[in-house]
This record gives structure tokens, sequence and C-alpha cells, in this order.
């Protein structure tokens, strides 16, 4: 959306946001790697990665902004799918000690079975 307000991709519900990141790029502040919600063209929610910087002219006066934005859906669902895999792996091993145990019991009665946290 090259040359279009940045207000177009931000929802009705998230207006302050904005307006908190626009009041610090007129203070001359970057804002560096936000993540947040945002309307793609088509009309869909997506989770979105910006990074906004004041446009200045030649003697120094802000004069508007420019900004990236990248599409953060995929690597979310990434990240999801990562942690989920993460606690199976958690769970497996919290079994196999246990199965482990059990088997070293079995085998070698007398043994007591000491657990680490």
């Amino acid at each position: 959306m090259i040359g279009q307000p940045i207000a177009l991709l931000f929802p009705p519900d998230r207006r302050e946001e904005l307006l908190g990141y626009l009041a610090a790029l007129r203070q001359g502040h970057r804002v560096k790697r936000l993540q947040t919600a945002v309307r793609h063209r088509d009309g869909h929610m997506m989770l979105a990665a910006f990074s906004l910087s004041p446009l200045r002219n030649t003697s120094g006066a802000i004069v508007g902004s420019v900004g990236f934005a990248r599409d953060e859906t995929e690597r979310q669902l990434t990240d999801q799918a990562l942690r989920q895999s993460r606690d199976q792996l958690k769970s497996v091993t919290a079994h196999a000690r246990c199965i482990l145990w059990h088997a070293e019991v079995v085998l070698r009665p007398g043994r007591s079975c000491r657990r680490s946290a």
C-alpha cells in the first residue's frame, strides 16, 4: 500500500494503539519490530511485524513516515507447531521415565525410584 495512510491497515478497535505509534513518530522516534493484528488488503485480519521511521526533509523537519510490514502468520503457525511438538516430547519423556523405572523394579527388585525434577 505505497502512498496510503497506515490507518487503513488498523481496524477501528486498534485506533488507540495506532495513535500511540503516530505520536512517537511525530516526536522523531522509530517504532522497531512492532507486532500487531492488521487488516490485509483483501480484508482478512493477519498478524504483521512493522517497523516505522519518521521521514525528514533536508532541514530535518518531520514531513511523514516510512514503514515496512511483514506477514507473520506463517511464523506464528510454525512457532505454535514447535510448541506442540515440544510439549509432546516432554510428555513422552515423562512417561518413558516411568516405564524405565517400572522395568528396573521388575528386573531388579529392592531398588528405589529416584526421579529427578
